[in-house]
């Protein structure tokens, strides 16, 4: 699933980079998808070492990393087909229509996108603060 998912948000950034206005997003998406190869890997040193505890530990976190990405993905999506139909003038709707849509992604990107760093922040620090330890377990 997970090759799948990065070979259509690979896509969407390929298609997108055939627009200057859409570059900037592309490449932000494609350094947070790097980021989250990061992320995984630590967190798999976790599973494959038996402690899946440790391993989902901050799952909560990771939630909201990964679900901020999918949803940046989902933007760039929707920012390629409203640029197609600006370009190619084969537009269903008003051009204003296309122009909020390219707005509101740009405004994902710049506002929302950047959280995706205090999250991984958290996923690679290697205190661990939400388990409870075996000496508590014993008082």
């Amino acid at each position: 699933a997970w090759q799948l998912l990065t070979k259509e948000m690979t896509k969407t950034i390929e298609a997108a980079m055939t627009y200057d206005e859409l570059q900037p997003a592309a490449k932000m998406l494609g350094e947070k998808m790097q980021l989250n190869g990061k992320v995984l890997q630590h967190l798999m040193g976790y599973a494959k070492a038996g402690n899946h505890e440790r391993f989902l530990a901050d799952a909560n976190t990771y939630m909201e990393f990964f679900s901020t990405i999918v949803i940046g993905w989902q933007w760039l999506k929707m920012g390629v087909e409203a640029k197609q139909a600006l370009v190619t003038g084969k537009a269903k709707f008003g051009t204003e229509f296309y122009e909020s849509k390219l707005h509101t992604m740009k405004f994902y990107f710049k506002y929302e996108m950047p959280k995706t760093l205090s999250c991984a922040d958290i996923l690679l620090n290697e205190e661990v603060l939400t388990i409870v330890s075996e000496r508590e377990l014993i008082a």
